[in-house]
């Protein structure tokens, strides 16, 4: 039986009372390619390469780099730092949207942001999303009435 796979075609694992991970539906045991540390590295890297994409106004590579990390922060075993992570890369992801033309896309991923960030206690930093939103969608406004 072949392992299931989520939206983005990704390897859905689980762990096991042992701790070690398992591929759901799989029954066999599917070890993750690299340790915690080295993925949140690459995702680092990652993040870093769309900031400089984003500073360089090449947006939609920007959005790009930002949805690769995202979908390598899901291999990320244990949960903390997925929810540490996950919440500073949608924020971002919603900036690149909305400066590339999207923004209802941008308020989608402004919202996910606070809500991870709601999820860790992080009231500051959901701030910042709520900011972020409203520039999003005062952009989408704008641009509903330049189409009227």
């Amino acid at each position: 039986m072949a392992a299931l796979q989520d939206r983005d075609g990704l390897p859905v694992r689980t762990r096991a009372k042992n701790g070690a991970y398992v591929a759901a539906a799989g029954g066999g045991a599917a070890p993750p390619a690299k340790d915690d540390g080295a993925l949140v590295a690459d995702v680092e890297r990652a993040h870093v390469a769309a900031q400089q994409l984003f500073g360089a106004a090449r947006y939609d590579e920007a959005a790009e780099a930002w949805l690769g990390a995202l979908r390598l922060v899901r291999t990320i075993g244990d949960p903390a730092i997925r929810k540490g992570v996950q919440p500073v890369l949608a924020g971002a992801l919603g900036c690149a949207l909305d400066c590339r033309g999207d923004p209802r896309a941008a308020v989608t991923w402004h919202a996910r942001a606070f809500e991870a960030n709601g999820k860790i206690g992080d009231t500051r930093a959901q701030g910042g999303d709520m900011a972020n939103a409203g520039t999003a969608y005062l952009n989408a406004a704008a641009a509903a009435a330049a189409l009227r």
